[in-house]
């Protein structure tokens, strides 16, 4: 009895965040919920006391960026943020790493061309970020190119 007590709440430790904390949740995602039941459902923002746990955008479709970067920026490292709707269409892009203005309008414009499963909260479809980095350049040695490498 005792250790069925303590498998239980262990189990409600992990599914139940403390107060004030919001959780990434990996693997599968929840039963989506109709869009007429979350119009007024949204991630809360960083520093919100609410707590729950949710699902990040995840790729569904990319786009091989086929551009040269300039010469100072091969194999340097590039994070891209973006905010993908609840549609799982990428609606605003950061980029860092990268001075060059027309540099970085070609990259927004090739990740126009990304397809994401949107970020899952309360079983619906909400807007949130995602981030991306990556380098352009030949992978060294024993370096993964896709992540099941």
């Amino acid at each position: 009895m005792t250790r069925l007590l303590l498998a239980l709440a262990a189990l409600l430790t992990v599914a139940t965040p403390a107060s004030g904390q919001l959780v990434v949740q990996k693997g599968e995602r929840p039963p989506r919920r109709p869009e007429a039941e979350c119009t007024e459902i949204f991630l809360p923002p960083a520093g919100d006391t609410t707590r729950g746990v949710y699902w990040e955008p995840t790729p569904r479709r990319m786009v091989l960026i086929d551009v040269k970067p300039p010469k100072q920026y091969v194999n340097a490292p590039i994070v891209m943020r973006m905010h993908v709707d609840r549609r799982g269409v990428v609606d605003s892009i950061d980029v860092t790493g990268i001075s060059d203005s027309g540099f970085v309008r070609q990259l927004r414009k090739f990740s126009r061309g990304f397809s994401f499963m949107p970020t899952m909260y309360q079983a619906c479809a909400v807007p949130g970020w995602t981030t991306m980095q990556f380098s352009f350049g030949a992978p060294k040695p024993g370096q993964r190119v896709w992540p099941d490498d």
